[in-house]
Formats: C-alpha cells, structure tokens, sequence
C-alpha cells in the first residue's frame, strides 16, 4: 500500500505548477505560416550542402581503391591497433554522414516549415531500410557494388541542394 504524505503531495502540485509555466519546445519554434528567414543563408547553406556531397561520394568512391590494401597492410597487427584503423576508416563517412539531412532541412524550411515532421519520419525509415539493403545487395554483389550505390545516392542530392535554393529564393 502507497502512502503519500500531504507535504509530497504539495511538493508534487508545485512542481507541476512550475513546469507548466515553463514554455515548451513549441514555443521555440517558428510558426510554419512565417517562414524562416535564411534567404541570406541559403547560399552557403547550399554551397554545404554540394561540397559535403562531393566530399563524401568521392570518399565512399575512393573506399574499394585502396581499402583493400589497408586491411590487408594491419592483418596481423594487435586487435587494438586493427580497431584504430577500423575507426579511422569509418569516421570520416561518418562525419561527413551528418551534414546532409541538417543541412537539406534548412533549406526546405526555407520553402515551407510544415512538412518538416513528414522529413523527420522519411529520414527515419529510409535510415532502417536502406540498412538492410546496403547488407542484402553487399551479400549479392560485394562491397564495393554497395559502396558505389551509396556515392551515387550521395552525389544526386547535389543537384537536389540546388534546386532546393532556387525554390526556397523563389519562396515568399
């Protein structure tokens, strides 16, 4: 049996007072029906976006030239020393990796704020699915097939960072 002492029960009430008053995240937010202002932005913001493609479609082009002498070259180097060049391998796609959808949101939100949340959940399961692609067509056809599917996917979104500032200026 609970038993819950007038004093907590107070307490408890205080702090929902308190945190009500509090403004939200929401708050935060900038209404979908004033858009943001990142006109001045967009320029460099598309700039990003087209050099971080590039950098990281040539990255992961790059990858089946000379990976392979690497891993062959550590073989039979320490686990420790094999799990530094593992990291040094994949840190920078990784790095490189979390440009793209910040930077894309910015410039659709520069179009319209509203679909962002839409943006949020594509983002999300076209992470989970193109996971177990990238597994299943490595396992049919090698790595270096998946490896080059995902520069060319990585390299399209160039374009896309383009036309995307050229509608967000052209955006009231």
């Amino acid at each position: 049996m609970l038993v819950f002492s007038s004093a907590e029960i107070t307490k408890s009430r205080a702090v929902s007072r308190r945190s009500s008053q509090t403004p939200s995240y929401r708050s935060r937010i900038r209404p979908a029906e004033h858009p943001v202002p990142f006109v001045e932005g967009l320029e460099a913001s598309s700039a990003r976006l087209v050099t971080w493609s590039v950098f990281l479609g040539g990255y992961l082009l790059s990858l089946p030239h000379w990976l392979p002498a690497v891993i062959t070259g550590f073989e039979s180097s320490a686990t420790i020393v094999r799990a530094g060049v593992s990291i040094a391998v994949v840190a920078p796609a990784g790095f490189l990796m979390g440009f793209g959808f910040p930077t894309g949101m910015r410039l659709v939100r520069a179009i319209d704020g509203r679909p962002t949340p839409w943006f949020w959940g594509i983002n999300g399961g076209a992470g989970v699915l193109a996971s177990a692609l990238a597994v299943a067509v490595s396992i049919s056809f090698g790595i270096h097939v998946t490896l080059t599917l995902g520069a060319l996917c990585y390299l399209a979104l160039a374009p896309a960072g383009l036309a995307l500032r050229s509608a967000a200026v052209k955006a009231p």
